[in-house]
């Protein structure tokens, strides 16, 4: 499978900075994929589903983001194959759960902006801190965004200007430059993330022993096409630095799931995510786990002494996932036959044995 990779390309009252100069555009990124979670296959709903999000510090130094999907989906597609999820975090509690911390949330009316702010223990060593903010941007997928085909894949592409001034600047100097975006893919061409295989035997046995591999990558560079990465170093163009990455896969507690990256797992809350993953049809979220999967930058062992890097360079996860799903009814069919056989035989063998043996 080839790689997602994200960049932007600069203002261009910034485009005359040195190449080498740091990237002030930095990201938090989360990917949660939803699979084999129970719920009936639609035309519009199929399974795979694919949440991304983009934490963004600094965006108003960004004439339009680029973010590049191995995979195909035409602008013909857009309406059906994307939703926006900003819309969801209307409720505070949601908030909570996704960035695992306390929050407050405010919104004007007419707007499609959601301004969240950190609520601060006044006990915490952290008390004295600035709270952070940032801002949920509510996407209008058929005019925020564009589609345009590379490859096999599609890069999404994002103008910032609807984006920073959606809102009235604040008075205050404490306004934050920061937002939030997050947004849904279900298309069928989300399969190509999963290699599906079958043991030969499944027809035989009567049960379905199904063992799949996921194979996510970002910014992967062997995985990557050599005219896309030439898009990154174009005049004006810069990669976005990432501070973290987050994959979660949302599963079934009966799916047996086998990575070497996991770093935590837990059970799904089901009253405070089911709003957001309902949408015209309720899906039963009951005994769904999370596997999370965090990506932060390297340590690198210099003079003796342990030192992080700034961002993260790359991030590649590998699961394997087994399912086995027993059919009562393909066993009742074969002992069925074989007793027929076993009676067939043996009154075969009754009847003419004894005659051959004379």
């Amino acid at each position: 499978m080839q790689s997602f990779a994200f960049w932007y390309k600069e203002k261009s009252s910034n485009s005359n900075s040195p190449k080498d100069s740091p990237c002030s555009l930095t990201a938090v990124l989360n990917f949660n994929l939803w699979y084999e979670c129970g719920w009936k296959p639609k035309r519009k709903n199929a399974q795979p589903i694919l949440d991304i999000g983009f934490k963004i510090y600094n965006l108003s130094q960004a004439e339009e983001l680029s973010f590049f999907l191995p995979f195909s989906i035409s602008e013909a597609e857009k309406k059906n194959a994307i939703s926006d999820l900003g819309c969801k975090f209307h409720s505070t509690e949601l908030v909570d759960a996704l960035f695992n911390e306390s929050y407050r949330t405010t919104i004007s009316a007419n707007s499609k902006v959601i301004t969240v702010k950190q609520n601060l223990d006044p006990d915490s060593k952290d008390a004295t801190a600035e709270p952070e903010t940032f801002k949920i941007y509510q996407l209008d997928i058929e005019h925020d965004i564009t589609l345009e085909p590379f490859a096999s894949g599609t890069i999404i592409k994002i103008p910032t200007e609807n984006i920073t001034t959606s809102h009235e600047k604040s008075s205050t100097a404490t306004d934050s430059d920061t937002y939030y975006l997050r947004f849904r893919i279900h298309h069928s061409s989300l399969q190509t993330m999963i290699h599906q295989y079958e043991p030969w035997t499944r027809r035989i046995l009567g049960a379905v022993d199904a063992t799949n591999m996921i194979d996510f990558r970002y910014n992967n560079v062997r995985s990557l096409d050599r005219t896309l990465i030439e898009q990154f170093y174009r005049t004006g163009n810069k990669r976005i630095q990432v501070k973290s990455l987050h994959f979660l896969l949302m599963t079934k507690a009966y799916i047996d799931v086998e990575s070497q990256t996991i770093s935590s797992v837990r059970k799904l809350e089901t009253n405070v995510w089911s709003d957001y993953i309902c949408d015209d049809k309720k899906r039963n979220l009951e005994d769904i786990v999370a596997y999370h999967h965090s990506f932060k930058p390297k340590q690198n062992i210099q003079n003796g002494k342990k030192q992080n890097e700034n961002f993260l360079t790359s991030a590649e996860i590998f699961l394997k996932i087994r399912k086995t799903k027993t059919k009562i009814v393909y066993y009742v069919i074969v002992a069925v036959l074989i007793s027929i056989f076993s009676s067939f035989l043996s009154s075969f063998l009754t009847k003419y044995i004894p005659f051959l043996c004379h």
